[in-house]
């Protein structure tokens, strides 16, 4: 009798210990699965931001080309180009409250530059509108490149190069708002 109950006693903690310790180790699985799934939230944001500006810089290169030609060749920038809808996940809530919060701005801001376009063409000459919509979607483009960097650095991810075949974007796009602010 007594080897039965040591039997079950050994049976019965061992299955307790267990039960404790996939308990554990489980709560910290889902640890490390939400940090991870909130990184990669992160990163497709960062890209996201990234692709903007790269957008961007193209858009800017063809208005100057625009400009350069006397409206022979390229495109004017007559707005600020949309942003792209942001990715759905439940993982926004482990994200820096600041930062996203800059992130969840930076579409409306955008449209609020439009508004502010379109009003100038209304009630201005288009030089005017066309000027303030080129300055606008340069400081987006750095904007959208900051956020980027934000969420790398924040998120232990690796920063992105933005520079093709020897030309910085980034750089590029900061000298020019640069110029344009002074």
């Amino acid at each position: 009798m007594e080897t039965i109950q040591v039997v079950l006693g050994a049976i019965f903690g061992s299955s307790v210990a267990t039960a404790i310790l996939n308990y554990f180790l489980g709560e910290r699985r889902d640890r490390n699965n939400s940090k991870r799934s909130a990184a990669y939230l992160a990163q497709k944001i960062a890209f996201l931001m990234e692709s903007y500006a790269i957008q961007i810089a193209r858009a800017l290169g063809e208005h100057d080309t625009s400009f350069d030609s006397g409206g022979h060749h390229g495109e004017e920038l007559t707005r600020v180009p949309a942003f792209p809808e942001l990715p759905e996940s439940p993982h926004y809530e482990k994200l820096d409250l600041k930062l996203l919060d800059r992130i969840l701005d930076f579409p409306d801001h955008i449209r609020i530059a439009n508004g502010a376009v379109s009003q100038l063409f209304d009630h201005s000459d288009g030089f005017d509108a066309i000027d303030y919509a080129t300055k606008a979607t340069n400081g987006f483009a750095v904007r959208a490149i900051e956020i980027a960097a934000e969420l790398r650095t924040e998120n232990d991810l690796p920063i992105r190069n933005l520079e093709f075949d020897g030309y910085n974007i980034g750089d590029w796009l900061r000298q020019r708002l640069s110029r344009a602010s002074s």
